[in-house]
């Protein structure tokens, strides 16, 4: 498993998108066999999904990690769930990327109807970072605005 996880990143579109068929099948299969797949490399699938969901630029490959992530939430076990979903959502960083992931993350959680429990702390937390970040920024700027030009003469 752990091969066809690090090997999701092939440049090949066709190649990203039969390894994530077959993640997307192994997922199906073996979503809801105790001690099995999902929950020994649950968090690990999720974090490779939402990476080719964010950073794939194929349709395809997209739609599919998309939907092997919904599969993933709706059949593994509550405490993985509610585990992988802290670890993004608790994320401190105000990346652009990390905070489209989260986006992500709370429309599939809605979508598959997990999404009350996490609901109202998903969007703060979304929202209280993107205050954050777009703050900071303007800061910067402000504070580059302020810099006197230098005089050419």
């Amino acid at each position: 498993m752990l091969h066809i996880l690090k090997n999701m990143e092939y440049e090949d579109e066709e190649a990203r998108l039969t390894l994530l068929k077959l993640v997307e099948k192994l997922i199906k299969k073996l979503a809801r066999v105790e001690g099995g797949l999902v929950d020994r490399f649950g968090e690990l699938i999720f974090i490779q999904l939402l990476i080719r969901v964010n950073d794939d630029e194929d349709k395809d490959c997209k739609a599919i990690a998309n939907n092997s992530i919904k599969i993933l939430l709706e059949n593994c076990d509550p405490s993985l769930r509610a585990k992988m979903v802290k670890n993004v959502m608790n994320n401190p960083s105000t990346d652009a990327v990390l905070l489209r992931v989260k986006m992500l993350l709370a429309s599939l959680l809605l979508t598959i109807g997990h999404g009350e429990s996490y609901f109202p702390e998903v969007v703060f937390k979304i929202v209280n970072d993107v205050i954050s970040s777009e703050a900071c920024r303007l800061n910067a700027d402000y504070e580059e605005s302020k810099k006197e030009p230098e005089n050419e003469e």
